[in-house]
């Protein structure tokens, strides 16, 4: 790669997604910027010339980031020093969809289920069994592209 700007301007692009879905997997700010920064480490010692869609390619990487310093937390117990003073920013409770939501779209662009230009049909409202689920204003937005669905989605 001659120039790396390009791949500079294209993750600064991405920068907020990416910290925004390690937060949600971490719970910590912190946690977030530091897999964030792994995520760019990353980025910059592989050639991504081959790489069709960065956007997957860095929340892939950043899930992968995030998991593993999920794992590590069970591995080394610690221990916060003085008294604890609850996150702002999670302290309210997310619905899980939240989070499984990026790893099942992670997952489905990552095995090409999916394309992020894939149409989607919002009928705002989906039918399973006896039980309706409906999005909270009831609108739909009909045939949207799946990179569309998760930039609007809303729990």
């Amino acid at each position: 790669m001659a120039d790396p700007s390009p791949l500079v301007e294209r993750f600064e692009q991405n920068r907020a997604r990416l910290r925004a879905i390690a937060y949600r997997m971490l719970s910590s700010l912190d946690e977030a910027d530091d897999a964030v920064q792994q995520v760019w480490l990353q980025l910059s010692r592989s050639s991504a010339d081959g790489v069709e869609n960065l956007d997957a390619f860095l929340t892939t990487i950043v899930v992968r980031v995030c998991l593993n310093a999920l794992r590590a937390r069970s591995t080394r117990r610690e221990e916060p020093m003085g008294a604890h003073v609850p996150d702002p920013l999670i302290s309210r409770v997310f619905e899980p969809g939240s989070v499984m939501k990026m790893l099942t779209a992670t997952a489905a662009i990552s095995r090409k289920v999916v394309t992020p230009n894939t149409l989607i049909d919002d009928s705002g409202v989906m039918q399973i069994g006896s039980i309706q689920i409906a999005d909270a204003d009831r609108r739909p937005m009909g045939m949207i592209p799946f990179k569309t669905v998760i930039a609007y989605s809303r729990n």
